[in-house]
């Protein structure tokens, strides 16, 4: 989309734009076969071809592109630099314009530079974007700024949709803050532009292939949805936030503790149901194991709401205000386990490894299978390393002896010859003879 925008303005593949980026990776020592994302482009109504990603993130590397052009430098930096740029943007305007004190700022800041979104500074991804604009959007709300902020979180929705909340929680915060709402023609420009930014990919796809969202027309839903997915973002030991800082999630559990307390803090609270939010949209994808490095992508651009509340919200306030600075301690002590967690994962240069079950995971499967009963599609492609859809059955092992395995009733004999016999609390249903229906179900087994 890059090559595309740059050659003639638009995200439409065309045939010079795959060899545009033939030649360029070429010059730049790399192998790159366009084939690969070609699968990802799909005809449209008006006969051309565009990628089921919307395409504003490329739209917004080409400056940096220009300027590495112009100077002789690699464009496939593009992505990378104006991540830096945009991160780097966020963090000082954090430091510089947060309505907090000296500590607050510098924590949150520390908070968010050790997060997940470390290890995707280098991709030529949306993530960053949409954690630098969903930070801005906080920072510029917090301050009074409700035009701006609705505006940055807009931004941030563009290729994140469920950011769409945010825009109307920014849009709606004077008024949950007992505020007069400000009616300047400034304001109700900036919440025109927002909406416009809101919905510009889901009507250029609704224009091109009738449907709001063509990455997940498929397989993504509201039968996909649901509340243990959605938590599974914080909690689980695979995709969730607790695998790379356990410290944070804890926290924010205090935190959303501490403002159920008090009725009063209407912000806080909507804040925190904004994020659950979310959460169960985030959870209707059908590619819930997608590409990422460390806990899902999804989490990255949600970072910024809980660091938001663990320094600059009301109950963190509060209790930064108390001369025994406890809460500071524990702020301190989740942000040294998240830089030790980046640090460990290699910080910026950190594996994909979403084919690979985690640390965490691991330890857990290896000595508590029953313990833990992932979605099947994590279990199934971290077990097997692969995305492809094999038949199975999936089985876990620790120094050779089975400990939990994702088989259906055909698989009978497979577990036997591979793991020995089945334990009691599976075997009726392979001893048996199923319906049809209940033959093709898969199952966990656990050693």
């Amino acid at each position: 989309m890059a090559e595309s925008w740059a050659a003639h303005g638009s995200p439409e593949v065309r045939p010079g734009d795959v060899e545009a980026l033939r030649r360029h990776a070429a010059a730049a020592g790399l192998f790159i076969d366009p084939a690969a994302a070609l699968g990802n482009y799909f005809e449209g109504r008006n006969g051309r071809f565009y990628c089921y990603h919307f395409g504003f993130y490329p739209l917004v590397t080409l400056p940096a592109r220009a300027v590495l052009g112009a100077v002789g430098a690699d464009v496939f930096k593009a992505g990378p630099v104006t991540n830096a740029i945009v991160l780097g943007l966020a963090l000082a305007a954090l430091l510089l314009f947060a309505p907090a004190g000296p500590w607050a700022r510098r924590a949150a800041a520390l908070l968010l530079v050790s997060s997940p979104v470390l290890g995707f500074l280098l991709w030529p991804h949306p993530e960053v974007l949409s954690f630098a604009m969903a930070t801005l959007a906080l920072v510029a709300g917090a301050r009074g700024a409700s035009g701006t902020a609705t505006l940055c979180a807009a931004v941030a929705s563009i290729q994140n949709p469920p950011l769409a909340l945010l825009a109307l929680f920014e849009a709606i915060r004077p008024w949950l803050e007992g505020a007069p709402v400000p009616s300047s023609p400034r304001r109700v420009w900036s919440l025109v532009a927002a909406a416009a930014l809101v919905l510009a990919s889901p009507l250029f796809f609704l224009w091109h292939f009738r449907t709001p969202n063509l990455a997940a027309y498929e397989t993504a839903g509201t039968h996909a949805m649901g509340l243990g997915k959605a938590l599974s973002l914080l909690l689980d030991p695979e995709l969730g936030l607790v695998r790379y800082a356990p410290l944070t999630v804890v926290l924010f559990a205090a935190v959303i503790v501490g403002g159920a307390l008090r009725p009063a803090r209407r912000v806080e609270m909507t804040l925190v149901g904004v994020l659950a939010a979310m959460m169960l949209l985030s959870s209707a994808t059908g590619n819930w194991n997608h590409g990422t490095t460390g806990p899902s992508r999804y989490v990255v651009w949600m970072f910024p709401i809980l660091a938001y509340l663990l320094t600059l919200g009301p109950t963190a306030t509060e209790l930064l205000a108390r001369p025994r600075r406890t809460w500071a301690a524990l702020v301190a002590a989740a942000v040294l386990a998240q830089v030790v967690a980046a640090t460990a994962r290699g910080g910026v240069q950190s594996p994909l490894d979403y084919l690979e079950h985690s640390t965490m995971a691991r330890a857990i499967l290896d000595r508590w299978p029953s313990a833990y009963d992932p979605a099947f599609e994590v279990f199934r492609e971290r077990t097997a390393h692969t995305e492809t859809d094999l038949d199975g059955p999936f089985i876990h092992e620790r120094d050779g002896r089975c400990r939990k395995a994702l088989a259906r009733w055909k698989h009978a004999d497979a577990l036997r010859a591979r793991c020995g016999s089945i334990p009691d609390a599976s075997r009726p249903f392979f001893e048996s003879r199923p319906p049809k229906e209940e033959k093709t179900r898969w199952l966990y087994v656990d050693y």
